[in-house]
């Protein structure tokens, strides 16, 4: 079933005037008229009172337009998810400080790290600069910063 036709029946259902919902929709009024032709093939149903201009819909558009609206909203809703998964930056990063690096220059990195990326969490491990290289070294932690010889 085609979503950008369910759309257009919803905006013509509440609307209940063509010009109208093709204006909103931003097409042509013969453009909906042929949407709407299409979808009734598709559901095999005659969803518009073309006779009656009391009522828009018939009783099976009216259990269509129900269903619509509760799918249309559900697709807004994954693409408002997955969305949010392109931009996000989220999850833990373990990171790993020795003592001098934490008391001296790692506040401020960590300060500006976390305005830009607020969604991020860090596990902070302070220790001693040969622990967190072997922590480093065994993939226990994603970052490390340390004062080396090397």
């Amino acid at each position: 079933m085609n979503l950008k036709r369910l759309d257009y029946f919803c905006h013509l259902a509440l609307l209940s005037n063509f010009t109208r919902a093709a204006q909103k929709i931003g097409i042509a009024q013969p453009a909906l008229t042929i949407a709407i032709q299409k979808l009734e093939q598709e559901v095999g149903f005659k969803l518009i009172n073309r006779a009656d201009k009391n009522s828009l819909l018939t009783a099976e558009g009216e259990v269509l337009f129900k269903l619509a609206t509760q799918l249309l909203s559900q697709a807004k809703q994954i693409e408002l998810e997955l969305e949010e998964l392109k931009g996000v930056e989220g999850g833990t990063i373990h990171y790993g400080v020795s003592a001098m690096m934490s008391c001296y220059y790692f506040p401020k990195i960590l300060t500006e790290f976390k305005q830009k990326h607020p969604k991020i969490k860090i596990h902070l491990v302070d220790q001693e600069t040969t622990a967190i290289e072997k922590k480093r070294l065994n993939s226990k932690l994603d970052l490390a910063l340390v004062c080396s010889d090397l």
